[in-house]
């Protein structure tokens, strides 16, 4: 199908399964699998396939003879080492290939996925000394509800400074060594998703939080980031939640249910502008209604209300932190299709009340707080604001890890440095990026971000004086499921 220096390893082709990986010489060398004595396999063959599971085999579906024969451009055949086989085998395996990281089922496809270069494509074209996976697609929802993969990461351009973002992120986050984090840094695009996938099956010893947060403007680093770190937690069993901004949020969501099916251990806090609620308020008006639905007011203001909303998925919040910026921040407290949540952002009734009611209910200990954008930090006491913070959450869980605290650039951070110095986690100092550095505008700036392992977390972005009020409203509750 594909000549050229690779290596293709081929599955049953039928409708329900179109998995191809394709590894370069150059991988098997780096790996020190490659024999270039190893000329036929005899029996050593059958001993292999004697020594798999066959339970598994069958559920990958994969062809492990056409796994066992190597294709080079004009050379003679050559093969694998029995190990570096069942090192593959043992791989797919624990990537759960058909399971667990489902993305396309056709050529057609991968011709729209950014990452793969369409000379890669093309009949008898070269195929890069890189992994990738093309894995049957599994609906969790149904198709036209969730966007695929592809749909996801789809449009998005890897430039060599923003892949050093991400790169930094990873490394500094998760731990990953210096030799995956450097696969990162250039702008062969390609490479990614090998990377992130090949450490998918090791990615437990990496030191990661139970919160992760996302915060930034586009489409590169959410959807990236969210791969890469979903695929560094897919073994955690304990609840996450996530912020992402805007529109990214239903695709963050869909790509996590389709990817590792969490379920109820899976929540999203995501990000919205007045002007996203309105645009959607528009064309996705239609659908199952709503079970039952509670608006509470933040402060008891009109202007500044926040939805409590029940539906046949689960419960739902909408609160708006800022009423001066109108940012609003959802919670999902299990999943949702695509449509439910633009029902949910379709909605327009509201009734009054205090979230302080909801905070007495415990409510507020989980839930996301965004502090809209305004001002630059000049105007406010930080220290301040992190000494009330810090002291409301001490108060309702005393000894307990804080939220994370999220700043926005390191000038903020060492303001606030002497009060949350002994217990922010994991804060990427480095990551001292500028609008310049990632080629975006100064909204547009990725911010810094702190991860600790509780399940709690503010962000913080230009808040203001008048916003601390709010803050400590929320802060308030006692730890309970709801």
């Amino acid at each position: 199908m594909y000549a050229g220096n690779s290596r293709l390893i081929r599955a049953n082709e039928d409708e329900d399964l179109a998995g191809t990986l394709f590894i370069g010489k150059k991988d098997l060398l780096e790996v020190g699998g490659y024999d270039e004595r190893l000329q036929d396999y005899g029996g050593e063959q059958k001993d292999l396939l004697e020594r798999l599971d066959k339970n598994r085999m069958r559920r990958l579906n994969i062809d492990y003879s056409t796994l066992l024969h190597n294709h080079y451009d004009g050379e003679a055949e050559r093969g694998l080492t029995s190990r570096q086989v069942e090192n593959l085998v043992e791989e797919a395996v624990n990537l759960e290939l058909r399971e667990k990281v489902p993305m396309w089922n056709s050529l057609e496809a991968w011709r729209s996925f950014s990452f793969i270069p369409e000379s890669m494509l093309e009949p008898n074209a070269s195929v890069p000394s890189r992994i990738h996976a093309n894995v049957q697609y599994r609906d969790i929802v149904g198709r036209s509800q969730v966007p695929s993969i592809r749909d996801v990461l789809m449009d998005s351009a890897v430039d060599t400074t923003k892949g050093k973002v991400l790169s930094r992120m990873l490394h500094e986050w998760f731990d990953m060594p210096s030799d995956f984090t450097d696969l990162l840094d250039g702008s062969d695009k390609d490479r990614i998703l090998y990377a992130l996938l090949e450490k998918r099956q090791t990615a437990s010893r990496f030191t990661t939080p139970r919160v992760l947060v996302m915060h930034c403007v586009g489409g590169l680093i959410p959807r990236l980031f969210a791969l890469a770190s979903g695929l560094a937690i897919a073994n955690h069993t304990d609840r996450l939640p996530i912020v992402v901004w805007e529109k990214e949020a239903p695709l963050v969501t869909a790509l996590f249910q389709e990817l590792f099916e969490v379920q109820e251990h899976f929540m999203v806090a995501g990000i919205y502008t007045k002007q996203f609620f309105e645009k959607y308020t528009e064309d996705q008006k239609s659908g199952e209604e709503m079970r039952s639905m509670q608006v509470y007011d933040l402060a008891g203001q009109q202007e500044a209300s926040s939805k409590l909303i029940h539906t046949s998925s689960g419960t739902h919040i909408f609160i708006r932190a800022s009423k001066a910026v109108g940012a609003d921040v959802v919670r999902y407290t299990s999943p949702m299709s695509i449509r439910e949540q633009f029902q949910m952002l379709a909605l327009e009734e509201s009734v009054q009340s205090r979230l302080r009611d909801l905070a007495d209910k415990g409510i507020s200990e989980r839930l996301g707080i965004y502090v809209g954008e305004s001002e630059p930090y000049e105007n406010s006491d930080i220290t301040d604001l992190g000494t009330i913070m810090k002291e409301k959450v001490e108060a309702v869980r005393p000894g307990a890890l804080p939220p994370a605290y999220i700043v926005s650039d390191l000038p903020t951070f060492e303001r606030i440095r002497p009060v949350f110095g002994s217990i922010i986690h994991n804060l990427p100092l480095s990551m001292d990026c500028t609008a310049e550095d990632i080629d975006c505008s100064r909204t547009e700036l990725v911010r810094l971000f702190a991860l600790t392992k509780t399940r709690e977390f503010i962000s913080i972005q230009e808040a203001q004086e008048d916003d601390l009020s709010e803050l400590v409203m929320l802060l308030r509750g006692h730890s309970t499921d709801w």
